[in-house]
């Protein structure tokens, strides 16, 4: 009878041990990454093509797991008036469109304070993915260039749009 008392405290203590090792307070970890800041992005078209028709360049706010989707995507079928991925970020509020009419202003910042931002850091957007309306240009590479948040740290990017390709000038 006392081995079976004694099991039983030894049994009781482990147990107590065992809880308490298990209950340590860890630290508190932020729910999110901490914010990056935020680029200022200068696009600007060149004045030859800015004279000849309108050009569209959107900013397109792009999660890590979203990355593949979007650098695989066809340039010409992004621009499709029913483009189900370009519709469904301008409805979901992840694009920042600038329109360039022809003969009219050729440079357009976007800054920190524009609406995009909100709803990209809500989403936790790493990659911001500049694609241009750019006529006579076939290929995808030449219309589209991607920003990384993390390389550029709140800096200014300028974009230069010209008749060729899309070109980050600094």
């Amino acid at each position: 009878m006392r081995t079976m008392i004694h099991k039983v405290w030894v049994l009781a203590v482990l147990s107590l041990v065992l809880v308490t090792l298990g209950c340590k307070v860890l630290p508190d970890r932020p729910s999110r990454p901490a914010r990056l800041p935020r680029p200022i992005i200068e696009v600007s078209v060149d004045k030859d093509l800015a004279a000849k028709r309108t050009v569209t360049v959107d900013l397109i706010g792009v999660m890590e797991v979203e990355r593949y989707l979007w650098d695989t995507k066809k340039i010409d079928d992004y621009w499709q008036p029913r483009d189900r991925l370009r519709t469904e970020a301008v409805t979901k509020t992840r694009v920042r469109v600038m329109e360039f009419p022809s003969g009219q202003d050729t440079k357009k910042v976007h800054t920190g304070d524009d609406p995009p931002w909100d709803n990209w850091e809500e989403n936790r957007v790493r990659f911001i993915f500049v694609i241009a309306d750019i006529p006579d240009v076939d290929k995808d590479d030449a219309r589209r260039l991607v920003i990384d948040r993390e390389q550029v740290r709140g800096k200014t990017v300028e974009i230069r749009v010209t008749k060729e390709k899309l070109d980050r000038v600094r």
